[in-house]
């Protein structure tokens, strides 16, 4: 992965990462980077993995995306051409 993202910082493209790491090698390549929490403090294999504060974050980025009309209008022609292909209609 951290082969795309140098790829993509070749070409000028910002990057965003979200990470539990903040000296990972990708947190250092991203123009910004959005720091999550992590389970691996506690020891116990049976505890929520960092994968719901990942969700969490892009819930919280994707709703404020949303408050844009134009985003939420996209989003929802997307769902709406989805739904119908789903549904065997077709525009």
């Amino acid at each position: 992965m951290n082969n795309s993202v140098a790829l993509a910082k070749k070409k000028s493209a910002k990057v965003i990462s979200i990470t539990s790491d903040e000296n990972s090698h990708l947190a250092a390549l991203s123009d910004l980077t959005i720091q999550v929490k992590n389970s691996k403090f506690v020891n116990n294999s049976r505890f929520v993995n960092s994968q719901f504060a990942i969700t969490y974050a892009l819930d919280i980025i994707a709703a404020m995306l949303l408050e844009n009309a134009d985003y939420r209008d996209q989003m929802n022609r997307t769902i709406d051409l989805i739904t119908d292909n789903k549904l065997g209609r077709h525009a």
